[in-house]
């Protein structure tokens, strides 16, 4: 199988590229100055080009924390929502199967225990959720996509950690593994890959981190924190299982 990786270079693509369930198909991971996602004609010419059976589509801006100035939204804007709809496109232009990267948080929290399925509605915090929440759609466009869900860290750079704050994080090389296992499968729709539900404290300490606890009423300034992004992984349980799934 011929499978199309954007973003390669990124921290989930790298890991993708190595993922065992990918090791026998052909992968190309063209860098982003040779597939700008946002330019209409270098995306389909490069999908014309490969003709690849499956898109991988992981590259994205990210946001870090206190850097959201208007220019860097439209730059964020630019790639995450309309170079997704670009992405869509062309893989639907060239029958491809389109699997397309989001994140957990495009919900905001608020659902007591957490848990998020796939059946629940969106609602975003700040500026970069909203941007992935609005892609979503576009990549559903191509017949056939599938939308996973799913939040990862290749390391935990911080001293602490929250510990009344929750999710259903990854280190980053299980995540592309099972991304990499849910692009080999028939899939389509939405899906919600991850771990169990735990604090980010009980996560970073996962990944080896000496940090210290903290709580969200310790976070002074304006951004909005989910308090529980974690997310309800049945149907991909109930997949790897053989069983069936109403989500």
């Amino acid at each position: 199988m011929r499978i199309l990786i954007t973003g390669a270079s990124g921290a989930l693509g790298r890991h993708l590229v190595l993922a065992s369930p990918l090791a026998e198909d052909e992968l190309l991971t063209p860098s982003s100055s040779d597939l700008d996602v946002t330019d209409e004609r270098a995306v389909v010419g490069c999908l014309r080009e490969f003709e690849p059976n499956t898109v991988i589509h992981c590259a994205a801006r990210i946001r870090s924390r206190g850097a959201d100035s208007p220019e860097q939204r439209l730059a964020m804007s630019r790639v995450n929502v309309y170079g997704a709809g670009q992405v869509a496109r062309a893989a639907k232009e060239v029958g491809a199967r389109l699997v397309h990267v989001s994140t957990d948080f495009v919900f905001d929290g608020s659902k007591p225990g957490g848990l998020y399925r796939e059946t629940d509605v969106p609602c975003p915090l700040g500026y970069y959720p909203l941007t992935k929440a609005a892609a979503e759609p576009l990549a559903l466009g191509c017949p056939g996509a599938l939308v996973v869900r799913l939040s990862f860290n290749e390391s935990w750079p911080y001293p602490r950690a929250f510990s009344d704050r929750f999710t259903s994080k990854l280190p980053v090389a299980v995540a592309a593994h099972q991304l990499a296992l849910a692009a080999k499968s028939e899939l389509s729709g939405l899906l919600h890959l991850g771990g169990p539900r735990r604090s980010y404290l009980e996560f970073a300490r996962t990944l080896g981190a000496d940090v210290e606890p903290m709580t969200l009423a310790e976070v002074d300034g304006p951004d909005p924190l989910p308090v529980d992004t974690s997310l309800d992984t049945t149907r991909w349980r109930a997949h790897r299982h053989g069983t069936s799934s109403d989500a």
